[in-house]
Order: C-alpha cells, then sequence, then structure tokens
C-alpha cells in the first residue's frame, strides 16, 4: 500500500465520520423534533439546541451541560410562554440527543460548533420569522424604546452603561424615585 492510498483512507475515514454526524444532526431536527413536538413548540426545541451550541463552559469545568439544562428550560419558559411539563420533554429530548450525538464524537466544542452551523443553515428563516412577530406585537413606545437599545448596544455592552442610555425612558415615570437617581 502507498504513502497516497493511506492518505485517501484517512480522508475516506475522516469524511464517513463526518457523514455520521450530519446523519445524526439530520435525524435530530428532521425527524424527531417534528414527529415528538407540535410545530408550536418546533421552534422553542431549536432553540434550545441553539442554547445549547452557545454554552461557553470550558472543559476544566467540566462543561456545564447539565448545569445549563435549567438555565435553557427557564429561557425556554419565559421567551415561548411555555409550562414547567413542556420545557421539561424538551430538556430530556435536547440531553437524549445530547447522548446519541457523543457515542458519535465526545467531543462538546465539536457539536456545539456543528449544531450552531446546522441552525445558521437550516433554520434561520425561522428564528427571523419568530423575531419578526415579537417586534411587530410592540406597541409603538416599544419599539422606540426596543430601536433604543439596539442603538446603545452598538456603543457599549456595559449594563451601568445601557441604564445611562436609557435614562431618559425612566425619568418620564411618575413613581421614579429620587434615590433611584443615585444609582445612575
Amino acid at each position: 500500500m502507498s504513502k497516497k492510498d493511506v492518505l485517501s483512507a484517512d480522508v475516506w475515514a475522516e469524511a464517513l465520520i463526518s457523514n455520521k454526524e450530519i446523519y445524526i444532526l439530520d435525524k435530530i431536527f428532521k425527524n424527531e423534533i417534528p414527529s415528538k413536538f407540535s410545530d408550536k413548540i418546533k421552534l422553542a426545541v431549536i432553540d434550545s439546541f441553539a442554547q445549547f451550541s452557545q454554552n461557553p463552559t470550558s472543559k476544566s469545568a467540566g462543561y456545564g451541560v447539565k448545569e445549563n439544562y435549567p438555565l435553557i428550560e427557564d429561557n425556554l419558559r419565559k421567551r415561548y410562554k411555555l409550562s414547567k411539563v413542556v420545557t421539561n420533554n424538551i430538556i430530556s429530548f435536547l440531553n437524549s440527543a445530547y447522548i446519541k450525538m457523543k457515542e458519535i464524537n465526545h467531543d462538546i466544542y465539536f457539536w456545539r460548533k456543528a449544531i450552531a452551523d446546522y441552525i445558521k443553515e437550516n433554520y434561520v428563516e425561522e428564528f427571523n420569522s419568530w423575531y419578526d412577530s415579537l417586534y411587530k406585537s410592540l406597541d409603538k413606545n416599544e419599539k422606540i424604546k426596543f430601536l433604543f437599545l439596539l442603538t446603545a448596544l452598538k456603543y457599549t455592552s456595559s449594563i451601568k452603561d445601557i441604564h445611562k442610555w436609557f435614562f431618559c425612558f425612566l425619568i418620564r415615570k411618575k413613581n421614579f424615585q429620587r434615590t433611584n437617581l443615585k444609582t445612575f
């Protein structure tokens, strides 16, 4: 066997592994999610995977997989106004899907990137539609505040600075206490 044949075998093996990883993501997102969850809840399930993929916890801290499930569940409940029973089912599904993924590839960093890429490639329109519907449901004043927040975030991510930017909205409230002014 020549060196060229060995290299080809390595490339072939890598392609097979990659195909397994793509296959499991396709199976989870295109088969299992639609068969186990209603259309109304489908985006929340995909969102749980998106949140899972954004977990920055390092290997030295134990990746924080199980520790982040309650945070993801709480986010889903708030974002989608879902019951505890529904969000618990979503988290159970997310965990079982992650176990399946680990059987193919133990590298959590790989899966975080693969999931994020998969969602970007396949579900951007669904998220954009959801965001658009949220924006359209805001009244005029809420829309102004939202756009103002987006503008402020271009310049700072400090919560203290954000409060300063929003001071003009807070001062208008009749029940705004003078003591609150000291925090700015």
